[in-house]
């Protein structure tokens, strides 16, 4: 889940609460029989706000009988053990679903990313329906990864040597 005031939620997503994003994606992925994980952001236990928005959520998911609901009480629970216990990834634009890009996922990205260029991410429909290539997904991702590894994120040894900065930028 984002968290509630998050503006990856609330700017960049057609989303106004967190409930929301369940209220679109869960109906559908229950009548496509997935079994749906439910991960708290890690920062909503320290977050102001976000018990009573989580709360909310949780009560509606709790409605469907295929959603099992990870909170702070298993925190513990790595990212990437769930990513290699996927099927798919969803999330509004978090980072989740980039670092899901490196277990070869397939990630729903339902608001504006910035790892989210247009026609690579299939939408839940799309994914649901079966109408994307995985192979296609596949090759568009490994350039979204080769880019942000390659020109996007750096070394802290890169940004400590001035010289090796600015030729980079060059």
């Amino acid at each position: 889940l984002q968290l509630y005031d998050d503006a990856n939620l609330l700017q960049y997503s057609p989303y106004d609460e967190v409930i929301n994003v369940l209220e679109d994606i869960l109906p559908r992925l229950h009548a496509a029989g997935y079994t749906c994980v439910i991960k708290e952001h890690p920062a909503s236990s320290i977050r102001r706000g976000s018990a009573l928005a989580n709360k909310k959520a949780y009560d509606y998911a709790m409605q469907f009988d295929n959603v099992m609901w990870l909170d702070e009480k298993y925190k513990e629970i790595s990212n990437v053990f769930l990513f290699r216990l996927a099927e798919l990834i969803i999330t509004v634009n978090s980072s989740t679903g980039f670092e899901a890009l490196y277990y070869q996922k397939p990630v729903v990205v339902l608001g504006d990313a910035v790892y989210k260029p247009s026609g690579v991410f299939p939408t839940l429909d799309e994914y649901l329906n079966g109408q994307f290539s995985y192979d296609e997904y596949k090759h568009n991702t490994a350039k979204i990864r080769n880019f942000f590894l390659k020109h996007y994120l750096l070394r802290n040894d890169v940004l400590e040597k001035w010289n090796t900065f600015v030729s980079m930028v060059q």
